[in-house]
């Protein structure tokens, strides 16, 4: 996680966490893994906390505006091809770079 020989950026490590890398890369990053202390306690740290939020927030159920929101623009982004809007839908900036619309 960028100490020492280490590249692994925390963002890749969320991505990772959230099954959102795939192929080489996620056969590359399985490995790495186990091999490098660093990013696994992180992910081990990080994967506690999901675990503990997800535990807590029980039975949780987004208001339906914010669905309404969301899914109104993610048809617009996949109708207009506009990658900013499936940016702000998603949350994610790392969407936009793996997946151009």
């Amino acid at each position: 996680m960028n100490n020492g020989e280490c590249f692994i950026s925390e963002l890749e490590l969320f991505q990772y966490l959230d099954g959102e890398i795939h192929g080489i890369r996620r056969a590359y990053l399985d490995n790495h893994v186990i091999l490098c202390d660093e990013c696994s306690r992180s992910l081990a740290e990080w994967g506690e906390l999901k675990s503990q939020i997800k535990r807590s927030s029980g039975n949780m159920i987004a208001p339906e505006s914010l669905k309404e929101k969301v899914s109104h623009n993610i048809k617009t982004a996949a109708l207009t091809g506009d990658a900013a809007i499936m940016e702000n839908a998603k949350g994610s900036v790392s969407i936009r770079q793996q997946y151009p619309f």
